[in-house]
């Protein structure tokens, strides 16, 4: 579990008034963290020293992180400080929770911010210095990711998660059933209330299938869509295939549409034609790409697959590399060429036909750090 690039970057320089302080000027624009626009025009007064020389209040911020922090992690932020007396008010202040904390300088003007205390999530910090009407001000945008929980189904799903769609529906006893046992079914299950992000991608998941009629059938798969947002997931599924397709398949043999997708397929019955659709007459589960359940660019023969037991499965991207694990042993690795995970949504989605399977789902674990 966005897409979200997840970027934060320093939000504005500073400037010091009559003298070249080596940091330019920015045009002035409204509070946009997305775009790294500055949240507000920092600001320096010079005052005057008991000597009478004239020194500039002055604020500045190091080391400002371009990824993400780990909430919970010890992390502190520094800040620096000149012309700073002790009548000078220093503060450090969230858009979110207000004033965080009153910070005193060290002997040098080092300022630290510990963040452990502030919640996931996007956050416009400014760091404030006061003194009578002299003011200085430093904003900086960044976010705060955790991994997300893995998300099984003791409760039905929320609305606000996850949308169902066809004949999918929550079984109350814990899990999600993509089709049921009828023919001729076909049903969907994605998280809509945000997208992966692109780059490595690592997911775990509980699968089973089986008990079915007719010598079992067709399948289902776990799929990421690249599309910007729910409406636009929804036009895509609307062109999906049941049968051979599993629900996912909407180009080459399955349609003529064109998405980008990564789909990782649990195949129960072998599907000819002309070039034949599936690498193998056993039982499989394959790596395909954008809608083409022909493609099959890594596949592994499991023929037991149908037993209708649970079964863990782990994917992990690295780059262009592909590797899936079911219950704790590797059964397919590889190099795709020219592969790239784009990200977008995560879903299941499967079909029956003449033959028919009940297709599970359970225990969705998306491992990496997200800013919510």
């Amino acid at each position: 579990m966005h897409k979200i690039p997840l970027l934060c970057l320093p939000m504005l320089a500073l400037i010091v008034a009559g003298c070249d302080s080596g940091k330019g000027t920015s045009e002035d624009s409204s509070d946009n963290i997305e775009t790294n626009d500055p949240i507000e025009t920092a600001t320096e007064t010079d005052t005057e020293t008991d000597t009478g020389e004239q020194v500039a209040l002055t604020l500045d911020v190091d080391d400002v992180p371009i990824e993400p922090i780990e909430h919970g992690t010890l992390t502190y932020f520094t800040g620096h400080i000149t012309g700073w007396t002790v009548d000078t008010e220093l503060r450090w202040v969230s858009d979110g929770v207000g004033e965080i904390s009153r910070p005193t300088p060290d002997s040098d003007g080092t300022l630290t911010l510990d963040l452990t205390p502030l919640e996931p999530g996007w956050h416009a910090l400014t760091l404030m210095a006061t003194r009578g009407e002299d003011t200085a001000t430093y904003a900086i945008s960044l976010g705060l990711c955790e991994d997300p929980p893995p998300e099984g189904f003791s409760t039905a799903p929320d609305p606000a998660l996850w949308s169902l769609y066809g004949n999918a529906y929550w079984d109350s006893n814990g899990w999600i059933e993509i089709t049921g046992i009828g023919g001729g079914s076909e049903g969907q299950v994605f998280k809509t209330d945000r997208a992966i992000d692109s780059g490595n991608f690592t997911v775990s998941f509980d699968i089973a299938t089986g008990g079915g009629i007719n010598g079992g059938a067709d399948g289902f798969a776990l799929s990421v869509w690249d599309v910007p947002n729910p409406t636009a997931l929804e036009t895509l599924l609307e062109k999906t295939q049941p049968g051979g397709c599993l629900g996912y398949g909407l180009s080459a043999d399955c349609g003529n549409a064109s998405y980008r997708g990564f789909h990782i397929e649990f195949d129960t019955w072998h599907n000819g034609g002309d070039p034949v659709q599936d690498p193998t007459m056993a039982n499989h589960i394959g790596i395909l790409l954008n809608g083409d359940a022909g493609s099959h660019y890594l596949w592994a023969e499991v023929p037991s697959l149908e037993d209708l037991q649970w079964r863990s499965i782990r994917v992990e991207t690295v780059a262009s590399y592909v590797t899936v694990y079911m219950d704790g042993r590797s059964i397919m690795e590889g190099d795709i060429s020219g592969f790239t995970f784009e990200g977008g949504y995560l879903g299941v989605s499967g079909s029956t036909g003449w033959a028919s399977n009940y297709h599970r789902f359970d225990n969705l674990d998306l491992e990496g750090c997200v800013v919510p």
